[in-house]
């Protein structure tokens, strides 16, 4: 038995180096490892890889196996092989295979220089997690250990590494008894997951654990009943979301962040101090006429004020935006593209007569068509971050919270019921 393992750049890249490394090797074993034209490919008894370490049954002898080593080391592709081999025993990732009258034994293999490095009992993480970390560990003892005295040996092990780490004793031996239970066949069975079979369609509930986590999911549970009694949330037969952490931040994020702040470059979007919505002021600009000048936006509904928070004006792009009536309705819209573009769409379905906008149905149907009732005014500019992302999915999301804030869904709003459920999707 042969482990070779590859040494290369890659594995100086990061998070995605596995990824890289995998397909390389992919790439190079099929051009170099497995071709007809390999002149030490009769001795490939058996030939199997994890991303860049490989385990091959060699028929050869030891010097053919140097050789082989020395051809794959042949390239102009800056990497290097490395290999150890022997008759009896072999060590593949956490396995150590053994051959024994001949059978192959399966242990558990762990460096004798590694360190206990068990997630804590007492780290901040979601109690299932941590409860489940010893079940976790003795089911897979009980997966890759082939004899029971080798289990029963691994087991005691694990038992101490565990308690170290914190662990109760009775959740520890609660771990252990339900391993023991468990038939080793069926263990080593591919099985896929039943919960995956079919599109889970309930809503997920995504925030930062913390310790109020538990009070959180319980008070979301609590009251979910509020959002079944709800004539136009009820028909979609919701059912209580799935809670889902986020990791919170850690000292590492803090002393070592992945992605350091830029103090030599100014934020351009926030040089201008006049905040509001203005007029562009180009004499061919057709929409300055519809422009709200203004610091601020107020919700005819609820009365509430809010201060602008940036400069926009008809050029302004990737904004959320509000239409007012002089009646006192308001629609609240959104556009990745010029506030201008988007607003002359609006006046144009009001002069073609057009129902499929929402204002110019408004318009149409209580003010005869006449454009001049209706304003419009940004009431916030979305910017991704150095990462990017989807904006238009955050611009949804945005035009979503401001849809409730300022009440302009029907009937006391233009927002139609359809810009809800296209968020809860």
């Amino acid at each position: 038995m042969v482990n070779i393992t590859y040494r290369g750049v890659a594995q100086q890249w990061g998070q995605f180096a596995p990824s890289y490394a995998n397909l390389f090797m992919g790439w190079f074993e099929t051009h170099h490892i497995l071709i007809e034209n390999n002149p030490y490919k009769k001795y490939i008894k058996k030939y199997h890889r994890y991303i860049d370490d490989l385990i091959i049954i060699w028929e050869g002898d030891n010097q053919q196996l140097e050789s082989f080593v020395d051809y794959c080391n042949d390239n102009n592709n800056n990497i290097r092989f490395t290999y150890k081999s022997d008759q009896l025993t072999m060590d593949f990732l956490d396995i150590q295979f053994t051959i024994k009258e001949s059978c192959i034994l399966t242990d558990v293999y762990r460096k004798t220089l590694s360190r206990n490095s068990l997630l804590h009992r007492h780290s901040s993480h979601p109690e299932p997690l941590l409860r489940g970390v010893p079940t976790g560990q003795f089911i897979r003892l009980r997966r890759n250990c082939t004899t029971w005295d080798t289990f029963h040996q691994r087991s005691m092990e694990l038992w101490d590494r565990l308690t170290s780490r914190g662990y109760e004793t009775d959740c520890v031996k609660k771990a252990y008894e339900n391993a023991i239970m468990k038939n080793r066949t069926d263990l080593l069975k591919t099985t896929k997951n039943n919960r995956y079979k079919q599109k889970d369609k309930r809503i997920r509930f995504i925030t930062t654990f913390s310790t109020e986590a538990k009070q959180i999911q319980s008070i979301i549970h609590k009251h979910w009943s509020i959002l079944d009694a709800d004539p136009i949330l009820s028909i979609m037969d919701l059912k209580k979301p799935q809670i889902v952490y986020r990791r919170s931040p850690n000292l590492r994020d803090k002393v070592a962040p992945s992605m350091l702040p830029d103090i030599n470059k100014t934020d351009n979007s926030n040089w201008m101090k006049v905040l509001g919505t203005y007029k562009c002021g180009a004499n061919i600009c057709k929409c300055c006429r519809f422009i709200n000048k203004s610091d601020q936006f107020q919700s005819t509904n609820t009365q509430k004020c809010y201060k602008n928070r940036m400069y926009a004006n008809c050029k302004t792009m990737n904004v959320i935006y509000l239409a007012t009536c002089r009646c006192g309705q308001q629609y609240v819209g959104k556009t990745t593209r010029r506030l201008k573009d988007r607003v002359l769409e609006h006046l144009a379905c009001i002069n073609r007569r057009d129902f499929s906008s929402a204002i110019a149905e408004h318009v149409i149907d209580k003010h005869q068509a006449m454009e001049q009732y209706v304003t419009f005014q940004v009431i916030e500019f979305i910017k991704l971050g150095k990462r990017k992302g989807d904006i238009e999915d955050k611009l949804t999301k945005r035009e979503f919270h401001w849809i409730l804030t300022l009440n302009t869904a029907k009937p006391k709003g233009l927002n139609k019921e359809g810009d809800i459920k296209y968020f809860i999707r």
